[in-house]
């Protein structure tokens, strides 16, 4: 878990990954489903059709009794006539081409079976259908449309809401950029630049210098937010610049207060998971944490369903 919190950039982007392909292989298995239903109206009306169908021979000489010559060309009407049902019923075009690549020739001698015959056929090709396991998609088919959605998700500018984040992490606590992804190339500098939800530091690894009396190496409770408001200071490049100046030295807005739920929840674990943030890092673990970070458990859970039940 420790891992998931030092990086949780990646972690962010494997956990949409994850969803994303959930949501390709249900949304596949929610499709062939429905699939039955458009192939069994395009069997049965092929099928229909089929027995009522007459060699056109027949409609020049109506005494024509030779059931030979009635029935002749009956199979390769019922396939032309599949494509097209297949198609109206807008179903894919993996199915009337796999119909188009059948051989006429090798079933010729189905035009003088008896009409009952076909009525057994649709039976036997639907039921086939239906025993059919849900399409598999390959790994490459999933990276694929993985890639397109994440593509649209990125570059989609009519709904804010479905755009990926840009996930670019703070310099200092970590925590990945909220805005959307491509901020970045906005005219308005403001626009451009990184903002988050900053975490208590320590999470990130921040931690103080050697020289800070009582706190040496200790992990820091505070996020990027409460060092500004303190009058603290970071270092870059072996150079300490005050927080305040924050925005100065990285394209980032200064850090700003905040009281999302999901902050409640890091505070949570900065504050219960101490020895294995200290060890991870190898840094002492915090000596000062504010009790209030003890957050309850129930109270937290309670708090992120319902964010997610009014998110869905």
């Amino acid at each position: 878990m420790i891992h998931y919190v030092a990086h949780s950039s990646a972690h962010y982007q494997k956990i949409v990954d994850q969803l994303i392909q959930q949501k390709i292989i249900n949304c596949v298995e929610n499709q062939w489903t429905e699939y039955h239903s458009s192939l069994k109206s395009a069997f049965n009306s092929t099928f229909i059709k089929t027995q009522a169908w007459r060699n056109k021979i027949c409609d020049e000489n109506e005494n024509e009794k030779d059931k030979s010559k009635i029935s002749r060309g009956r199979t390769q009407f019922f396939l032309k006539e599949l494509i097209e049902n297949l198609n109206s019923y807008k179903l894919p075009v993996i199915f009337a081409d796999a119909v188009r690549t059948l051989n006429i020739e090798n079933y010729s001698s189905c035009d003088d079976e008896p009409i009952e015959i076909w009525k057994e056929m649709e039976n036997n090709l639907f039921d086939a259908t239906v025993n059919e396991s849900a399409i598999e998609l390959t790994a490459e088919e999933r990276t694929y449309i993985l890639q397109n959605t994440l593509d649209e998700m990125i570059n989609n500018k009519k709904n804010e809401a479905v755009k990926m984040r840009c996930n670019e992490p703070c310099p200092m606590c970590k925590m990945p950029c909220k805005r959307s992804s491509g901020h970045t190339s906005s005219l308005d500098e403001n626009e451009r630049r990184h903002d988050c939800d900053h975490q208590s530091g320590g999470l990130g690894g921040t931690h103080w210098a050697d020289d800070v009396e009582s706190k040496a190496r200790e992990l820091c409770y505070e996020s990027c937010s409460n060092h500004v408001a303190a009058g603290n200071r970071f270092q870059k490049d072996g150079i300490y610049y005050p927080y305040s100046e924050f925005a100065q030295h990285y394209p980032w807005l200064t850090p700003q207060s905040t009281t999302e739920v999901m902050h409640e929840v890091r505070q949570y674990i900065f504050y219960n998971y101490q020895k294995e943030l200290a060890t991870y890092y190898n840094y002492l673990p915090c000596s000062n944490i504010p009790a209030s970070f003890n957050h309850q458990r129930s109270i937290l859970s309670a708090n992120l369903k319902e964010i997610i039940e009014k998110n869905k």
